[in-house]
C-alpha cells in the first residue's frame, strides 16, 4: 500500500480462523472425557473434549524420527510418541482448519491494501494538482472573457488599449505559470496512475474473493509477479513525484512499509504459536508421565490386591491352625480296647450231683479252671495296661510332634502374615503417592490446557491485526477530513474537481 514498499514473493502461512466442526483441531485436556481435545484437541478443542476416532482419511504425517514416519491424527493431539515442534503446530493449524484458501485470500488482501494506499496517494495528488490548476485556470478564463467584452467597450477610450493589454498580459502570465508548473500534465498523470492502481486493486480483491469462496485457484506467486510488473510500469511511466503537501498529509501511508508491519505481525504470531507449541508439548510430556504413573499405579494396585489376598489367606490359615492347636491341646486321649484283649468270664456254677465226693471234685476242678481264667485275665489285663501305657506314650509323642508342627506352622504363618501386612501397608503408601503424583500431573495438564486455550485464542484473534491494517489508511484520511475547513461543504475550486 505504501510508496516504495517492495512486493514480497512469498505466501504468509497464517493460522486459520475457520472453525468448521469437521476440521476442529482437538487438543483436549487430560480429563477422561477430553482425552484432545483438545486436544485433544492442540478440541490443538477446549482441552476438555476428545473427539471420536477419526477416519483413515484424517490421518496425516506430522513428523519423523530418523527413518520412522509417525502417523498422527489431527484430532488426536495428545500423542506422546513424538516431540512437538513449531512446524508441527503450524501444520496442524493449517491442515486441520483447511485454511489454504484463507491464507491465500489474506495474502491477496494485504497486497490489495498496498495497492489501495498507492491509489489514495495518487488520487490525492491528482486532486491537489487539479485544485491548484483550477485556482489558476478559472481567473485566466475569466480574464479572457472580460478582455473580449472590454475590447469593444473601451476601444474608443484613450486608456482602453492599455487596460485591455494589461488584462491580456495578466492572463498570459497566469497561463505561463500553469504551463511552467505543468499542473495539467501532473493532474492527468496522477489520474492515470490512480486509475491503474484502482484497476489492480479491483483485480486483486476479486481474486481474493474467488480464492476464498471457490478454493485455492489462484497462483499467488504468479499474481505477485504480474502485479509487480505492472507497478513497475506505472512507476516508470510516472514522470512526476507526489507533491510534498500530500507526502506530509499522509506520512504513514506514503512512508511506512506495509510489509514491514506484516512482518511485525508475523513475528508476534510466531511468538504466540511458540506459546501454543510449548503448552501442547507440556501436555504431551505430562500426559506421557501421567500414563507411566497410571501403569505404575496399575502394577501397585495389582500387587496390593495380591498382598491383601495373601494376607486374607494367611489370617484364615492362622485361625485354622490356632483352632487346630487348641483342639489338639484340649482333646482327651481315648484308648480303644481291642477285641482279642477281652477278658474271659469265670465259671461260677457247678451242676449239682448226688455224690458229695463227685461234687467236691467238680468244685475243685471248677476252682482250678476259674483260677486259670483269672490268671489269664490278669495276664491280659497286664498286657492291656502295658499296651495302654505304650499307646499313651506313643500318642502323646505324636500329639507333641503334631502340636510342635502346628506351632511351627502357626509361627511361620504369623511371621508371613506380619511381613505381608507390612508389604501391603507399604504398597498402599506407594499407591497413595502415585495417585497424588497422577493428580499433580492432571493439575499440570489442566494448567497447560488453559495456557493452550489462551494461546490458541490469541492465535485465532491475532489474525484480526491483518484486517486492522486498513485502519492505518482510514485514520489518516479521517484525520485529514476533520482538519480540513470546508465552505458550505465544497469550495469553489473543489467544484471543478473530478
Amino acid at each position: 500500500m505504501f510508496k516504495g514498499s517492495p512486493i514480497l514473493h512469498h505466501q504468509y502461512t497464517l493460522p486459520s480462523t475457520d472453525t468448521s466442526p469437521s476440521n476442529v483441531v482437538v487438543i483436549p485436556s487430560s480429563n477422561p472425557v477430553s482425552t484432545l481435545p483438545s486436544s485433544k484437541a492442540i478440541t490443538l478443542s477446549s482441552a476438555s473434549t476428545l473427539s471420536p476416532a477419526a477416519s483413515p482419511s484424517d490421518v496425516k504425517v506430522i513428523g519423523q524420527k530418523g527413518n520412522e514416519v509417525e502417523d498422527e491424527k489431527t484430532n488426536d493431539v495428545l500423542n506422546p510418541n513424538h516431540t512437538v515442534s513449531y512446524s508441527h503446530v503450524v501444520k496442524i493449524l493449517k491442515e486441520s482448519y483447511n485454511f489454504d484458501e484463507n491464507i491465500t485470500s489474506t495474502s491477496l488482501d494485504i497486497l490489495a491494501l498496498y495497492l489501495k494506499g498507492q491509489k489514495i496517494i495518487y488520487t490525492e495528488s491528482k486532486t491537489y494538482c487539479e485544485k491548484r490548476l483550477n485556482t489558476l485556470m478559472l481567473p485566466a478564463i475569466l480574464l479572457a472573457a472580460v478582455c473580449s467584452i472590454l475590447n469593444f467597450i473601451l476601444k474608443d477610450y484613450t486608456n482602453g488599449t492599455i487596460i485591455i493589454s494589461s488584462l491580456n498580459a495578466a492572463n498570459s502570465f497566469i497561463l505561463s505559470i500553469i504551463n511552467y508548473l505543468k499542473l495539467a500534465e501532473k493532474s492527468q498523470n496522477h489520474l492515470m496512475a490512480a486509475q491503474r492502481f484502482h484497476n489492480l486493486e479491483s483485480r486483486i480483491e476479486l481474486k481474493s474473493g474467488r480464492s476464498l469462496f471457490f478454493g485455492n485457484t489462484v497462483d499467488i506467486e504468479k499474481t505477485l509477479e504480474e502485479i509487480e510488473r505492472e507497478i513497475k510500469e506505472i512507476q516508470s511511466s510516472d514522470q512526476f513525484i507526489v507533491p510534498e503537501a500530500i507526502r506530509y498529509r499522509y506520512p504513514k501511508i506514503y512512508s511506512s512499509n506495509l510489509f514491514a508491519l506484516v512482518k511485525e505481525i508475523k513475528n508476534s504470531e510466531m511468538l504466540i504459536i511458540n506459546e501454543l507449541k510449548t503448552a501442547v508439548q507440556a501436555i504431551y510430556t505430562f500426559t506421557e508421565e501421567r500414563n507411566e504413573l497410571k501403569n505404575k499405579e496399575k502394577d501397585y494396585l495389582e500387587r496390593y490386591r495380591k498382598f491383601n489376598n495373601e494376607k486374607y489367606e494367611l489370617e484364615l490359615k492362622v485361625n485354622i491352625l490356632d483352632q487346630h492347636l487348641t483342639s489338639e491341646k484340649s482333646a482327651p486321649l481315648e484308648y480303644i480296647v481291642e477285641s482279642e484283649d477281652e477278658l474271659e468270664d469265670e465259671v461260677l456254677l457247678v451242676d449239682p450231683v448226688e455224690d458229695p465226693k463227685e461234687q467236691e471234685r467238680s468244685e475243685l476242678n471248677l476252682e482250678v479252671v476259674n483260677q486259670k481264667i483269672r490268671d489269664r485275665n490278669r495276664e491280659r489285663m497286664d498286657r492291656r495296661e502295658e499296651k495302654k501305657k505304650l499307646w499313651m506314650r506313643r500318642e502323646k509323642e505324636k500329639r507333641r510332634i503334631a502340636m510342635n508342627d502346628i506351632q511351627n506352622e502357626l509361627s511361620r504363618c504369623e511371621l508371613s502374615l506380619k511381613q505381608t501386612t507390612s508389604r501391603a501397608t507399604h504398597m498402599k503408601g506407594l499407591l497413595g503417592e502415585v495417585r497424588e503424583d497422577i493428580q499433580k500431573k492432571t493439575d499440570l495438564i489442566d494448567c497447560c490446557d488453559q495456557a493452550k486455550n489462551i494461546a490458541f485464542a490469541k492465535t485465532v484473534t491475532h489474525r484480526q491485526r491483518y484486517i486492522d491494517l486498513s485502519d492505518t489508511l482510514n485514520r489518516e484520511i479521517d484525520l485529514h477530513i476533520k482538519n480540513t475547513k470546508r465552505w458550505n461543504g465544497c469550495s469553489p475550486c473543489d467544484f471543478f474537481n473530478t
